[in-house]
Order: structure tokens, then C-alpha cells, then sequence
């Protein structure tokens, strides 16, 4: 390797070890003055109870004139007794087949990563509310209930039909397990988000919140709940959206939940990290709740799935410049 380059990661090296530093002396002046910002989570035994997690899986291709999505979303219901896991249910079922949504090429590339993730969250809801009636105990989504801001449309665009009946869909399946008293919460496990950060008065150059829980947190433990910035649409649930990170193991990172309580939010808070801290807690250096890994493989796209479509349209229309690839796709060389 280039001396010039070894010289550079070994700085950069540097730089992240004692960034690294720096936030641990913050957690620990956090943990001194503000004890009561984080606290132990309850210990919550898995009996009768039903717990259902939803994913779904993406793809997207973009063509000379069309860009192709393939979505598909799965619910997976785990019944636990005793401790342990009795039953699994599928929601339709085990295995079902992709969503195929074909679109002309006017859209950019941010309108179409908006309408593909508008799609995608939409099944998922949609199974998640498919779940509620069957009657959980709790429903976990794979992510944020509310959408991220990034997915918002402009003023102008032709998403926002697309939009507004998802905002729709969320205050359904919000409504639903209120209705049917079943904990509904979202599982970030990759959250960079710096919003618990900003409560706290942190810059938002030190560190993301993951970073800081990471250090803050001992394994079994929770922070209080607190609330983040809603995009436009969804300002109006904001008094029902709150979020809390937990530590489920003692070698991986944190994990952020945002859960829906109307009131008793602790008391909610106390319940839901409960059970997701339970079913996380399995490996401990991967934490994740089990019923959104299984959710996970079942929903997962493969290319077969797109070459299966894309052959499917090239039989019905012969050869056809509108299903040339792109020609950085394809390049001889």
C-alpha cells in the first residue's frame, strides 16, 4: 500500500478514536447530571402472547422509457407460551408472490426513490392492518410508523394522491390498535438520526443518537421517551408519536422504537421495550427482534424476481427500445 495512503488511515484512525472518546466523556457527564435519563427495562415474560412483525422487500430498475418497482410485504405472527414460541401464522401467507408497478421514465430520480418508497410503505401498512385484525398483543413495523421526511412530495408533484392516501392508511392502522388495545411500535435497527442528540443540547456535528446510546446505555436498559420532528403532513399525530432507544445486548449498537401512546407514555414505553428487548436479545452481537427477521427473509426481493418480470414483458412485446437498459448498465467495456 502507498505510504500516502497508510498515512491517511492511520489519521483518519486518529480522528475516529478520539471522536470516539469524546463521546464517551459526554455519556458520562450525561449519566452524572441527568440520572434520570435513562432507566432499567422491565423484564417482560413471553406468555400468551401474540406478536406480529411486518417487512417488505424493494427493487427497482429504471429503462430507456419505463423504470420497473417490485414490492412485496409480509406480516408474521409468533404466538409464545410459557416462554416459548408455539405457533407461527403468516400474513397472507408464507410465501406470496411480488407487486409489479410499471411507470414512465418522466419521473427524476428523487420522484422515483419517492414513489418506490411510497409503494413499499404503503403494502406494508396495509399488512400491518391485516395483522390488527387478527388481534396482537403488539404489531412491530420494520422502521418508523410515520414516514421520513425525505419521503414527503413537493407541493407540485403527482406523488401527492399517492401520499395522502398513505397518511390515510397510517391514522387506519393507528385507529385499528387503538380500537383493539395492541401496542403498535416501528423498530429502527440502523437509526442515524440526532434527534434525542438535540434534546439533550448536543451539537449535531458530536455524534448521532445511536452513537451516544451506545455508550449511555448499559445492556437491559432504556432512555426516557421523546418526540422528533414530523414531516408536514403528519403534525397533526405529533401528540401521539414518541420514540425511545434500548440496549437489548451488551456487544451491539442501540436500538431506536417509535411507538404510538395516547397517554400513560411511560407506561407504554415500559411495555413495548419490554417485549422488543425480550425477542433481541438472543445473539449478542446482533440486535434485532426475531419476529422482523423471519418478516425480513420472507419479503426479501432477489434479482430472479426481476429478470422473471423483465422477461415476462420482453415475450409480450418482442424487442422494443423502451425496455433497453440504461447505457451506463451496459456498458462493452
Amino acid at each position: 500500500m502507498p505510504d500516502n495512503i497508510s498515512q491517511k488511515i492511520r489519521s483518519l484512525s486518529a480522528t475516529i478514536k478520539e471522536k470516539e472518546k469524546i463521546i464517551e466523556l459526554i455519556s458520562k457527564d450525561i449519566k452524572e447530571s441527568r440520572p434520570d435519563i435513562t432507566r432499567p427495562i422491565k423484564e417482560t415474560k413471553l406468555h400468551n402472547l401474540k406478536i406480529a412483525g411486518i417487512d417488505g422487500g424493494l427493487l427497482k430498475k429504471e429503462y430507456s422509457s419505463i423504470s420497473l418497482i417490485i414490492t412485496r410485504a409480509i406480516g408474521v405472527i409468533f404466538s409464545y407460551a410459557d416462554g416459548k414460541l408455539q405457533s407461527t401464522q403468516y400474513v397472507p401467507n408464507a410465501v406470496i408472490e411480488p407487486t409489479y408497478t410499471i411507470t414512465d421514465s418522466m419521473d427524476d430520480q428523487y420522484e422515483l426513490d419517492r414513489k418506490a418508497s411510497i409503494i413499499r410503505i404503503g403494502e406494508e401498512i396495509n399488512r400491518a392492518i391485516e395483522c390488527a385484525n387478527k388481534k396482537p398483543d403488539i404489531i412491530i413495523l420494520d422502521g418508523t410508523i410515520i414516514p421520513h421526511p425525505s419521503t414527503e412530495p413537493q407541493s407540485n408533484s403527482s406523488l401527492n394522491e399517492k401520499y395522502n392516501n398513505l397518511f390515510t392508511k397510517i391514522k387506519e392502522l393507528i385507529d385499528t390498535c387503538a380500537k383493539n388495545n395492541i401496542l403498535l411500535a416501528g423498530v429502527c435497527e440502523d437509526s442515524r438520526t440526532n434527534s434525542f442528540c438535540k434534546n439533550l443540547k448536543i451539537k449535531e456535528d458530536i455524534c448521532t443518537d445511536t452513537q451516544l446510546t451506545t455508550y449511555l446505555l448499559k445492556t437491559n436498559e432504556r432512555t426516557i421517551s421523546y418526540q422528533t420532528d414530523l414531516p408536514k403532513k403528519y403534525i397533526s399525530l405529533k401528540h401521539l408519536i414518541h420514540n425511545i432507544i434500548i440496549k437489548p445486548t451488551e456487544h451491539d449498537k442501540t436500538i431506536r422504537i417509535q411507538f404510538i401512546a395516547q397517554d400513560r407514555i411511560e407506561e407504554h414505553a415500559d411495555k413495548i421495550s419490554g417485549i422488543i428487548n425480550q425477542i433481541s436479545s438472543y445473539h449478542s452481537e446482533y440486535a434485532a427482534p426475531t419476529v422482523l427477521i423471519e418478516a425480513d427473509q420472507r419479503a426479501k426481493l432477489s434479482n430472479r424476481d426481476l429478470l422473471f418480470i423483465e422477461n415476462e414483458i420482453r415475450t409480450g412485446l418482442g424487442s422494443t427500445p423502451s425496455m433497453l437498459e440504461l447505457r451506463r448498465n451496459r456498458r462493452p467495456l
